[in-house]
């Protein structure tokens, strides 16, 4: 099961721009669901990807999340922190997960160590 798993993985890293905010979202939330499969620059990609995109994702596309109400907040407050940023200069070229300004280098933190933190009704493992 885990050769499915990272293999699962290695498309999703290799993938390129998701084509709606709800492929993004629901990207993120696969690496969520299995964080030790995922780089942190993947996740931070994903997570800059939504936060930039134009569209705002509606309620369906954000149920994938419903059990993460963390991380909807953090996307949230990642496209407001996005959308009032300082402009980054018109010769830089941004990709679609970068964010060069740096304004969401804080958010980006936040979403990681709530991805990277275990569950809270997460059970240890008794072997």
């Amino acid at each position: 099961m885990e050769d499915v798993q990272t293999a699962i993985a290695k498309v999703v890293i290799r993938a390129c721009k998701p084509e709606t905010v709800g492929g993004a979202i629901r990207r993120l939330l696969l690496c969520a669901e299995f964080p030790s499969f995922f780089k942190d620059d993947t996740i931070s990609a994903l997570f800059v990807c939504i936060c930039r995109w134009e569209d705002h994702p509606t309620s369906q596309q954000l149920a994938p999340l419903q059990n993460r109400m963390d991380l909807i907040a953090h996307i949230m407050s990642g496209r407001v922190v996005f959308s009032t940023r300082t402009p980054v200069r018109a010769k830089v070229k941004e990709t679609w997960g970068e964010d060069k300004s740096g304004s969401l280098d804080g958010k980006k933190a936040e979403v990681l160590g709530s991805i990277r933190r275990p569950p809270e009704n997460a059970k240890p493992c008794s072997h």
